[in-house]
């Protein structure tokens, strides 16, 4: 069988290669959307991580059979079209838990401690002498006892919540389905109105669907207590980023700490991409060598079992 990946330089700049002996694979390291149709041609499986797999695109390849994600979510296939064309689709639920909640533990970290800020201060020689200004100047500040909410409590948020809850912060979270599990019994469910209010910093980690697309916007940020920190290592589209650089800009928000964004890279003239209050990275959580090789490794597995006529992590 053959299996085109469309934009693998991400998980792949470094060459770990699928397991999936004989069978035919083709690497791009990118594709426009205009050469989505082109490149996946007549092959019987394609894997993506960010390109769109539409309608029109399953429409125009005959024997496509097959849609891999390398990542957990699947936002960006159109999952009607391909049920109704008996495609598999399958993902990799799970494989970053540990990277993505360690980015999001290092963006708060950054946010109360400012490393980064100290650091490029004794780089650039401003370091000058033990009364200076300029180092007094940098407020920094403890995590213990401050209050995390989580924003969807699946096995990413309740990694962060148990990271957060060894620096001395109080947990609490919402979800739909809360954790029955007594290893879980340090996080308190509570709705969404109470997290909003009372979280000192609030880290998202739910899916993208239509029900939390924009549902951070200017109606919930009002209700957030004044002065918090928000954290997105979830989907750009969760919030409104225009109500976020309004937060920022009057004092709502203090910071902004983000590895997505609504578009990515962003658009020129972005709001939030260079405000002063936020800090952004590049969609990178998911990144760490251990965390592709685990992907890879299942998404090798993924295509082996569909071969099989057993498929798993099946979403559609």
């Amino acid at each position: 069988m053959k299996f085109v990946i469309l934009d693998g330089f991400l998980s792949n700049f470094d060459n770990i290669m699928l397991s999936i002996g004989e069978h035919e694979q083709t690497w791009h390291h990118t594709t426009l959307p205009e050469q989505t149709v082109e490149r996946i041609g007549l092959a019987d499986g394609v894997i993506v991580n960010r390109v769109n797999i539409s309608k029109a695109v399953i429409d125009a390849c005959p024997n496509l059979r097959y849609i891999g994600v390398t990542g957990t979510g699947y936002n960006m296939i159109d999952l009607a079209a391909a049920s109704g064309r008996n495609i598999t689709v399958c993902n990799v639920p799970e494989y970053g838990t540990n990277a993505v909640a360690q980015h999001a533990i290092a963006l708060l970290l950054e946010i109360m401690g400012r490393v980064g800020e100290f650091n490029n201060l004794v780089r650039s020689d401003r370091w000058i002498r033990e009364d200076s200004p300029e180092v007094v100047s940098i407020t920094t500040y403890e995590l213990a006892g401050k209050t995390l909410g989580i924003f969807g409590a699946g096995n990413i948020g309740r990694k962060v919540a148990q990271i957060a809850a060894a620096f001395g912060m109080e947990i609490m979270a919402f979800d739909k389905f809360p954790s029955k599990d007594p290893a879980h019994s340090f996080i308190r469910y509570v709705d969404i109105d109470e997290l909003l209010s009372r979280s000192d910093v609030l880290s998202l980690h739910a899916p993208l669907n239509d029900e939390t697309r924009g549902f951070f916007a200017k109606d919930r940020i009002a209700k957030m207590k004044d002065g918090a920190i928000l954290l997105n290592t979830a989907r750009g589209a969760i919030v409104d980023e225009k109500a976020i650089a309004d937060a920022l800009d009057s004092g709502k928000l203090t910071s902004y700490g983000a590895d997505v964004m609504s578009s990515e890279p962003p658009a020129a003239g972005n709001c939030i991409y260079n405000h002063p209050k936020a800090i952004i990275t590049p969609h990178v959580a998911w990144m760490p060598r251990e965390t592709r090789e685990r992907l890879l490794r299942i998404v090798s597995e993924n295509i082996l079992a569909f071969i099989a006529g057993k498929p798993q992590n099946v979403v559609a």
